[in-house]
């Protein structure tokens, strides 16, 4: 829910800046009943302070403003590497020439006369966040066409290098066979083997005599390995019809953990217009991939993080501003039903109240008294948004989990209420040193999992009548707080619990999870010098453990 929204207000945002408070009203009442953000400044200092902030998808600027203009505030805005390619549209009743070309000179994209008419404004907006999203689109196929050149401006280079190495001698081709850690099969066309290196035989425990002589993918070097034996006779049979074939193939390693390889098939050409054989190179690459998924996983947790981080901004701002009405509520309400109990006795009407009057008396103290209640729950909820909306600092302090974990149960009730309850057990533990906004984010996802784990579960036995339940215990374990998130759920089967930390890695219907959750969530725990384990039992429920240390250590 916090990426969509994200994405949804940063694709929507119009900064208006205007030192007139009439112009700002219109502009922004209109720009937001046509589906779009308006945040307002009144000067370009604000404006500047603002469009850092917020990055606008698109700038509004009038140029006539006390102190800074418009002029130099674009320039301002141009200079800076967060806002250069916001686009500027000036607004102004200079409109001769000299004043428009400068206005583009500064790096506005368009220009408005005022007064203006705001269906022409809302034009002028719509086809300038069109063409930046067109140019986005533009830069990102260019960025992936440079690619694919280099890819195969690369792949030509090794296709030039290994033709290069099939002109060597046999001695020398023996000797680079043998010498490197890449495994190397040589093939006549019909697949037969010729020859494998030392590396190829070691990973399997095969002999020489178990391969050599025999076509490959039928020897017993892929005993067990029916796919990877598929993969690789495909490779060869295109290599041997002259074209070099590359692809990535799993296979098992020692001990059953899955490898993958990078795998060349090149043709070994003969007499003009004939084939000699094929070389067969596969290269381990599976280290390569786990630092590859774990960049991944770091640049997704870094680029949550600043979403959280600017959400958590602007929820705190928001509470703050609720805080303040509430509580002028909440004491209006106490002083009204207190004014009405004294009002009563003073008129004696209390006494012998009849019909209406009798109701009245009856319903209005137990109204306010709602209202009351009504208020204080807002407030819990203002409360639970601060808290969860914590900034997080370079470094660790310490925090009171048991109060954020009741505050993230506050705020993710909307996805619990109707399928579950939840308990909770908070023992005493001490204040414990973290990233209070990322163990926040940790708590939150896994009540969301548990909650739509006991709504499949409902889905999948059509049992409504079974309650849900998710239970939070908070305890100390030695020289941790350890942190119990158990629901009675569908489980996760067997086959899944080892990939559930895989970045990507799902079993959730379209639209209810991208596989990045619980990836991030390990790495947030790795980060604390803390860990996160599951257990499950396919239709009975699962429990996560969250594992900190009481004394901080860690990352």
């Amino acid at each position: 829910m916090p990426d969509q929204f994200m994405m949804a207000d940063a694709d929507r945002t119009i900064l208006i800046v205007d030192d007139t408070p009439a112009n700002l009203g219109v502009m922004a009442d209109y720009l937001e009943e046509h589906g779009f953000k308006a945040v307002v400044a009144q000067d370009g200092e604000e404006a500047l302070q603002r469009a850092r902030w917020i990055k606008p998808a698109l700038i509004l600027l009038d140029v006539m403003m006390p102190g800074m203009d418009g002029f130099e505030t674009c320039r301002r805005l141009k200079g800076m590497e967060e806002t250069s390619t916001i686009p500027v549209i000036f607004m102004s009743a200079l409109t001769d020439t000299g004043d428009k070309l400068c206005g583009f000179d500064a790096g506005g994209v368009d220009y408005i006369a005022k007064p203006f008419q705001v269906a022409e404004v809302l034009a002028r907006v719509s086809t300038h966040l069109a063409l930046r999203r067109m140019q986005a689109e533009v830069e990102a196929q260019n960025t992936r066409l440079q690619e694919e050149v280099e890819g195969h401006r690369q792949a030509e280079l090794a296709l030039k290098r290994a033709f290069g190495k099939l002109e060597e001698s046999d001695r020398r081709m023996q000797a680079i066979i043998n010498g490197g850690q890449a495994f190397t099969v040589l093939l006549e066309p019909n697949g037969v083997v010729t020859e494998i290196n030392a590396a190829a035989l070691a990973f399997r425990n095969a002999a020489r005599a178990e391969v050599v002589g025999r076509i490959f993918w039928d020897s017993g070097w892929f005993d067990g390995m029916p796919e990877a034996a598929v993969e690789t006779r495909a490779l060869i049979a295109r290599a041997s019809r002259g074209t070099k074939a590359t692809g990535n193939i799993a296979m098992p390693g020692h001990g059953g953990t899955a490898m993958r390889f990078s795998c060349v098939a090149s043709a070994i050409p003969g007499a003009p217009g004939s084939l000699q054989g094929v070389i067969f190179e596969a290269y381990d690459m599976t280290e390569f991939y786990r630092i590859q998924e774990r960049n991944q996983a770091l640049e997704l947790e870094i680029i949550q993080s600043q979403k959280m981080e600017a959400l958590g901004t602007l929820a705190a701002g928001i509470a703050h501003e609720i805080n303040t009405p509430m509580q002028y509520i909440g004491d209006n309400l106490r002083f009204t039903l207190t004014a009405f109990q004294e009002l009563l006795s003073a008129t004696g009407i209390a006494s012998a109240p009849a019909g209406d009057l009798a109701y009245l008396i009856s319903e209005i103290p137990q109204a306010l008294a709602e209202a009351m209640e009504g208020t204080q729950r807002v407030r819990q909820i203002v409360d639970a948004v601060k808290l969860f909306s914590h900034p997080d600092t370079d470094e660790k302090i310490p925090q009171d989990l048991g109060q954020a974990i009741l505050a993230t149960v506050g705020l993710s009730r909307n996805q619990w209420k109707f399928n579950a309850t939840i308990e909770t057990d908070i023992g005493d533990l001490p204040p414990v040193p973290c990233h209070l906004g990322e163990i926040n984010q940790v708590l939150l996802n896994l009540i969301v999992n548990a909650a739509q784990s006991i709504e499949d579960r409902v889905a999948q036995t059509h049992d409504k009548a079974a309650e849900g339940v998710i239970r939070i215990g908070l305890a100390r374990a030695g020289d941790r707080a350890r942190i119990d998130i158990t629901d009675n759920g569908c489980g996760i089967p067997p086959e899944n619990l080892s990939r559930i930390y895989d970045l990507f890695f799902t079993t959730k219907a379209p639209g209810r999870g991208t596989g990045q959750g619980l990836a991030i969530c390990q790495n947030i725990m790795r980060k604390h010098g803390g860990r996160l384990s599951c257990t499950s039992a396919a239709g009975r429920g699962t429990t996560f453990t969250i594992e900190l240390p009481l004394a901080g250590d860690g990352a």
